[in-house]
C-alpha cells in the first residue's frame, strides 16, 4: 500500500457537488500493467471512503517511460516523482 502526495482542492465542496480536478501522476519506471487509486481526505479527520465514498480505481497500461529532466519539474512535483519512485522500486522487489 502506498499513499502519496496530496493535491489540494481550490475550494470547498458541498455534498452532491461535481469537482473536476487535476493529478498527476509519475509512470513507473518499467512498462507494464499497473492499477492507479484516487481517494479524498479531510485531513486529520477521515477519509470520504469511510464515509461511504467509493475510491476511483483504474487500470493503466505502461508502453513507454517517458524521461523528464527533474530540472524542469517543480519542487513539490520532484518530491511526487521520487515517492512514486520508491513505492514502484519497493513494488518491483516484493515481486521478484
Amino acid at each position: 500500500m502506498f499513499e502519496g502526495e496530496r493535491t489540494a482542492l481550490q475550494d470547498d465542496v458541498k455534498p452532491g457537488q461535481i469537482v473536476v480536478a487535476p493529478i498527476y501522476i509519475k509512470s513507473p519506471e518499467r512498462p507494464g500493467l499497473y492499477y492507479l487509486e484516487v481517494t479524498l481526505v479531510h485531513e486529520g479527520k477521515y477519509w470520504l471512503e469511510d464515509l461511504g465514498l467509493k475510491r476511483w480505481v483504474t487500470h493503466l497500461y505502461v508502453d513507454q517511460v517517458p524521461q523528464i529532466p527533474e530540472d524542469d519539474l517543480a519542487p513539490r512535483t520532484r518530491r511526487l516523482f521520487a515517492a512514486l519512485k520508491r513505492a514502484v522500486s519497493k513494488n518491483n522487489q516484493e515481486e521478484v
